[in-house]
């Protein structure tokens, strides 16, 4: 009865899979040479990734950054870090349906709104274009509130909560969570 994550952004990244919202065609982040350390990097303003942030980019990480500090302080992880994340699943805010953040799957427990949308699986051999559930929120600050519950609440993820504020050693538990 656990969220289910779609395979997006930076667990994506880290296991060459797919990503939710991401429609046929179009680059992962993998694919675009972004990864989760130089995301965070961006986002953080520290070393030179701080330049290469600008526009859009920098208008979602702004209009997101509250929720994604509210969501960190509950889960003893860096703000930057969740942000990043985001940043990946979404393609820097432009694929963000039902405003999920993190592509988490509408599972059959989960009683709330949900989209259908596009997204791309791995099927073994090759990247195919689908449509799935997922879970669909009235603001990005409810994503992230139902992030940090997902994380928190499901045993898989219990190695992410022990990172120590590490975003590599994070992103590594969450994807042996699954």
């Amino acid at each position: 009865g656990d969220a289910v994550f779609g395979p997006s952004g930076v667990a994506s990244w880290m296991s060459g899979s797919a990503v939710a919202g991401t429609l046929p065609g179009e680059l992962t982040p993998e694919q675009r040479g972004e990864s989760p350390a130089a995301t965070v990097a961006k986002v953080s303003g520290s070393g030179s990734g701080a330049a290469k942030l600008s526009g859009s980019k920098a208008d979602f990480v702004a209009r997101i950054r509250p929720a994604a500090e509210a969501a960190a302080a509950k889960l003893g992880v860096p703000a930057d870090a969740l942000v990043a994340q985001a940043a990946l699943e979404t393609g820097w805010g432009k694929s963000v349906a039902g405003n999920n953040l993190f592509g988490i799957k509408a599972s059959k427990n989960w009683n709330g709104k949900t989209v259908n949308t596009g997204t791309q699986e791995w099927d073994g051999s090759k990247m195919v274009g689908q449509k799935d559930n997922f879970r669909a929120y009235d603001s990005y600050e409810e994503s992230f509130n139902d992030y940090a519950n997902v994380i928190s609440k499901q045993k898989n993820f219990a190695g992410a909560l022990q990172s120590g504020g590490d975003p590599e050693a994070y992103f590594s538990a969450l994807k042996a969570g699954g």
